[in-house]
């Protein structure tokens, strides 16, 4: 069984950076969850955004990150 809410995410670079790819999920119509590292590997938040979900991709923006919350787990 194929999940339909499982996504590829790739955040295109600003200039001179390379584009960041990554994995996401689709909590609600047109709204994909990811990692806040996908989209700023990239070099920012603002970039835009291509989402395959199966076959269909489209074009998006980030919406928001949630910040204070810590990316690196502790031991």
């Amino acid at each position: 069984m194929t999940d339909v809410r499982v996504a590829a995410v790739c955040c295109a670079g600003r200039e001179g950076a390379e584009p960041s790819f990554g994995s996401g999920y689709a909590i609600a119509n047109r709204l994909v969850l990811t990692a806040a590292h996908v989209v700023r590997a990239a070099g920012g938040t603002r970039g835009a955004v291509q989402v395959r979900i199966g076959e269909q991709v489209c074009s998006g923006t980030v919406a928001w990150i949630a910040e204070g919350i810590s990316t690196t787990a502790e031991r």
